[in-house]
C-alpha cells in the first residue's frame, strides 16, 4: 500500500506501489488544494516545455534516480523517478502536451519524429554540474499516447576496473 513520508527538505511525497495508490495520492492532493488542473502551467512554447523537461531531469539526477517514468492516462501524463528502487511521484503535465515532449525527447535522442508509432530504444547525453549523463530512452506506445522510460546513467559512477577489486589482469 502507499505511504506518505516527509523527505529531507521536508516535502511529503508518496511512495506508490500500485495504480489504486496513485488514485489515492492524486485525490489526496486534490483535497489539500495542492492539485488542479486549471493551475498547472499551459507551457504554451516549446521553449517552456523543453525548460520544464531539463529541469525534472536535472532534479532526477541530482536526486540519484536511476529512471524517469512517463506514463499517460485519460486525463494526465504523470513523471516518476525511481529513487533507491522506490517509484515517486514527481509531477503531472496536461495529456494535451505529451506529443510535444516525445518530441523533444526524440530529438534529443536523434530519433525520426515519423517512427512515434513504434518501439524504440535510443540514447542521448546529459550534461548536469559537469558531469555527462547517458540517458537511455525506452519509447512504447500505449493506449493513451506514448510512455517513455528513461534510464539515468551517470558516467562519473562507470563501473570499476576488474584489478581495482584485486584480481589479477589476466582474468
Amino acid at each position: 500500500a502507499g505511504y506518505e513520508e516527509k523527505n529531507e527538505l521536508g516535502i511529503f511525497a508518496w511512495v506508490l506501489k500500485t495504480s489504486e495508490d496513485a488514485e489515492k495520492a492524486l485525490n489526496a492532493f486534490k483535497q489539500r488544494g495542492l492539485y488542479a488542473e486549471s493551475e498547472q502551467p499551459l507551457l504554451e512554447r516549446k521553449d517552456d516545455l523543453l525548460i520544464w523537461f531539463e529541469e525534472h531531469l536535472n532534479a532526477a539526477i541530482a536526486q540519484g534516480a536511476t529512471d524517469i517514468h512517463i506514463e499517460p492516462s485519460a486525463k494526465v501524463v504523470e513523471m516518476r523517478f525511481r529513487v533507491d528502487g522506490i517509484l515517486r511521484f514527481r509531477d503531472t503535465l496536461r495529456l494535451s502536451c505529451l506529443s510535444r515532449l516525445v518530441n523533444i525527447i526524440f530529438h534529443k535522442a536523434e530519433v525520426a519524429v515519423s517512427d512515434f508509432g513504434h518501439f524504440h530504444d535510443a540514447r542521448f547525453t546529459h550534461c548536469h554540474m559537469n558531469r555527462d549523463v547517458d540517458v537511455r530512452v525506452s519509447h512504447i506506445p500505449s493506449v493513451h499516447g506514448s510512455s517513455l522510460v528513461l534510464r539515468l546513467l551517470d558516467k562519473s559512477k562507470a563501473a570499476i576496473a576488474l584489478t581495482d577489486l584485486g584480481y589479477a589482469p589476466d582474468h
